[in-house]
Order: structure tokens, then C-alpha cells, then sequence
């Protein structure tokens, strides 16, 4: 059996150490990856020999810190031609090591009754595993009050409270930073991880080169785990955007023309800034720009991809596919009657339309009254591609069909139609347009 260990000779890190006008004094060391806190109150060790050691070694702490206090003139003279800064560092050295000398000496008179504790709880073996930050600050710690009976020192081991762990907790070196930034969870797709490593990587890269001076993009702020797993993630917080609306909301003619032709422009020069420095968008199309609350622009989704009738497919992750995608959608910002569009058959990539209400499909009539062809010839657009619901979005996501004989737009976003179950199988549904016609 390995004996007990000498305090003279322990390697310990005091955390804290300190004593009160009352002559208490607190201790915290950390020894082997385990804290110890010893209480040595002035009541419970006062007595006999034990008392007057104390009494002795707390004076002698005292009187070095005192002298240090004292210590804090100036070591010069304006009178004097002899400069004596190295005498005065000289001095300021050995009364630096007279308060450590005093103050070790009283720490290991604090330790010396829990050496057989010390040797239980953190052996010396301990000492030679490496120890990890989360370990350093989930340490165990032991707690212990001194007391001075029948002519010996002995530590009694406390029971911890919350009142003795709170003042570990107020040793630690950690500071709450009050954070009221919003940020927006983006989760990640299980089908297609190599869009959101895409993600990942090229807003890591729009950071390092330094342009979001220059453009308004989503900073990455963290990755998303679940447990303790750290090689997986379940998402990624990005910087939130104020109130954003898709920019495909806007391309109506009623929102204000300069507002509209400042968006064109600004799309160009967003992507002329991104592939300044090599990074291409991926799918460019007006859905992947958000407006805020101050209308301004915010490029977003880097995912890489393409959707027919915005980007060729032969052109998909490509600056070519960035600039047609961007053309187009300047072209439908200028001009929204011209460029906007409803043709027959919807061709975009990843959508779909909701399954089970098939037999809701609207047959067009190309004998139907000339207002409505006209209507549907100014929304022919060089996207090439099938637009409905209010929001003149293709179709995504889970979409609901209007019972109208004669509706227009035919199918819509359940999101823009505030709906979250499609209608049952006899239950009819009309859209606002509609309703008002039934």
C-alpha cells in the first residue's frame, strides 16, 4: 500500500486562496485532475497548539501582503542622479517571494491533514493521463472544514451543497456574454448531403475572401450536432434575415419600378462579385434571392443544383448557368407582364404536385374568352417554365388544386394559401378569385 502524501512535496494548482478580516481562510487547489476546497474557520482551530500554529502562519501571510501594500512609492528621487530602478525590482522580487513563501506555507499546513484523501481521490497515476478542457472544468470536487481536536489537525469532509458549489462555480474561468442575435436554422436534407457540404464550404469561402462588404449574404455561425455525436450534423445557423420575402413576390408591376430596376442591377453585380472570386451560385433563380424589411437584396442557398426553365442543364454549377439564371431574372424584375409566364407543363426540377388530388386538374380550353388568352400570352416568359398560385412560383413542395371551372392559376403553395391539409376527398376548394365567381 503506497503511503500517504506529503503536502511539502505535492504538486497542486491553487485555484483561490483567501482569508477575511475575521481571520477564515478558503482554499481550492486542483491536484490530478480533482479539486479540493478546505475551510479553515478561525472558531474551529483556535485551540491549543493547533490554534497558535495558525495564528502564526495566517500573521506571517498578512504581514507580506501588508508590506507589499506599503511597497508602492516611487523608487526614485527628482533630486537624484542615481537611478535606483534595479534595487527597487530587487525589492519588489523578494517581497513577491516572502508572500508566496508565507502564503505556500499556510496551504500546506491547510493540506497536510487530507493527505490520505488526497491519495484516495487523486493519486499520483492520475497526474499522467492527458487531461481534456471539458475535463478540467467537470472536475470532481471535495469539500472540508478543519478542525483542531484533542492536539491534531483533522479535515471532515463536507457534504456539497449548492451554496459550496456555486463558489466553484464562481472560480471558474468562464463569463456569460448576453447574445440576442437571432440566427436561422437551416436543416440538413438526408437525400442530398453533398449540397449542404456545398453550402458549407463555399459560405466559409465567401467569408475568407472577405465579401460581405461587398454583398449581402447569410454569414455561416455554426454547425448544427445532436448529442455528442461531433462528426454528424442536423443542420447550420446562419445570420437571420429581417423579415424576408422571396424576391419571386416582387416581380409584380404593382411594386414601385425603381425598386424593381434597383433589384436587377443589384443582381448582376452580386454574382459579378462572386465570380470576381471564383465561386459560382449553383441555382440561380429568382426564389434564391430574399428581400428584407429595408428592401434590400440578400443572395442565398449555395447548394449548387439548377431548375429547368432558369438555368439550361447543360449549364447547371456553372458562371454561365449563374449569368443566364440572373438574366433572366433582371429580364422578369424590368418587365414582369413580358417575362412571367404560365405555360402548360411544369418541368421543375425537385418539384411536384400534390399526389391524390390528380382528379382535380384543370383541362384548358384554347376556345376560353380573349381576356383570359390575353392574360395567359403576357405571362409567356423566356423561362420556359410552368408558374401558379399567387405567388407566380413553379411548383414545390405541397401544392393544392382549386375546384374553379374556369381558374386561371389552377394549383397552390398550401404556405401561401395558409392551408397545412389538403381538403378531404369530397370537400371542394376555390381559390379567393373563385370564390368570388362560384
Amino acid at each position: 500500500m503506497s503511503s500517504p502524501v506529503n503536502p511539502d512535496t505535492l504538486a497542486y494548482h491553487v485555484l483561490n486562496f483567501f482569508h477575511d478580516s475575521d481571520d477564515n481562510c478558503a482554499l481550492t487547489v486542483f491536484i490530478n485532475i480533482v479539486r479540493f476546497h478546505v475551510i479553515a474557520e478561525t472558531s474551529k482551530v483556535k485551540h491549543g497548539k493547533i490554534g497558535q500554529e495558525y495564528a502564526k502562519l495566517l500573521q506571517a501571510v498578512k504581514e507580506a501582503s501588508f508590506e507589499d501594500d506599503d511597497d508602492e512609492t516611487p523608487a526614485t528621487s527628482s533630486d537624484s542622479g542615481i537611478d535606483v530602478r534595479d534595487e527597487s525590482e530587487i525589492d519588489q522580487k523578494n517581497q513577491a517571494s516572502r508572500e508566496e513563501a508565507a502564503g505556500q506555507a499556510l496551504q500546506q499546513w491547510m493540506l497536510s491533514p487530507l493527505a490520505r484523501d488526497i491519495e484516495q481521490y487523486a493519486p499520483g497515476s492520475a497526474a499522467l493521463e492527458q487531461v481534456s478542457l471539458e475535463e478540467w472544468y467537470n472536475a470532481p470536487t471535495y469539500f472540508y472544514n478543519l478542525e483542531a481536536e484533542n492536539r491534531a489537525l483533522h479535515a471532515i469532509e463536507l457534504e456539497a451543497d449548492d451554496d459550496l458549489h456555486r463558489r466553484i462555480s464562481k472560480l471558474l474561468p468562464e463569463i456569460s456574454i448576453p447574445n440576442k442575435d437571432l440566427a436561422f436554422l437551416k436543416l440538413v436534407d438526408p437525400g442530398q448531403p453533398q449540397a449542404t457540404k456545398r453550402e458549407i464550404s463555399t459560405l466559409h469561402r465567401i467569408a475568407q475572401e472577405g465579401l460581405h462588404d461587398q454583398i449581402r449574404c447569410p454569414e455561416l455561425k455554426g454547425l448544427v450536432t445532436f448529442g455528442n455525436d461531433r462528426s454528424k450534423i442536423v443542420g447550420f445557423l446562419q445570420t437571420e434575415i429581417p423579415n424576408p420575402v422571396p424576391l419571386t413576390l416582387k416581380l409584380d408591376s404593382e411594386v414601385p419600378q425603381g425598386l424593381r430596376d434597383r433589384w436587377a442591377t443589384e443582381t448582376q453585380r452580386v454574382i459579378d462579385v462572386l465570380h470576381e472570386h471564383g465561386i459560382i451560385w449553383g441555382d440561380a433563380k429568382a426564389d434564391n434571392f430574399m428581400v428584407d424589411e429595408n428592401d434590400e437584396l440578400w443572395i442565398i442557398d449555395f447548394g449548387g443544383s439548377y431548375t429547368e426553365g432558369w438555368v439550361d442543364p447543360k449549364l447547371v454549377e456553372s458562371m454561365e448557368g449563374d449569368d443566364m439564371g440572373v438574366e433572366k431574372i433582371a429580364n422578369a424584375l424590368h418587365d414582369p407582364e413580358a417575362n412571367t409566364f404560365d405555360p402548360d407543363v411544369e418541368k421543375s426540377f425537385g418539384g411536384n404536385l400534390d399526389v391524390g388530388n390528380e382528379d382535380r386538374k384543370r383541362k384548358a380550353d384554347e376556345d376560353e374568352e380573349s381576356e383570359a388568352t390575353t392574360k395567359k400570352q403576357r405571362r409567356s416568359s423566356t423561362a420556359e417554365k410552368e408558374l401558379f398560385c399567387y405567388c407566380d412560383e413553379p411548383s414545390s413542395g405541397r401544392m393544392v388544386a382549386c375546384d374553379g371551372e374556369e381558374c386561371e392559376r389552377e394549383w397552390f403553395h398550401f404556405e401561401c394559401v395558409g392551408m397545412s391539409e389538403p381538403p378531404s376527398g369530397d370537400q371542394h376548394w376555390y381559390c379567393r378569385d373563385c370564390e368570388t365567381v362560384k
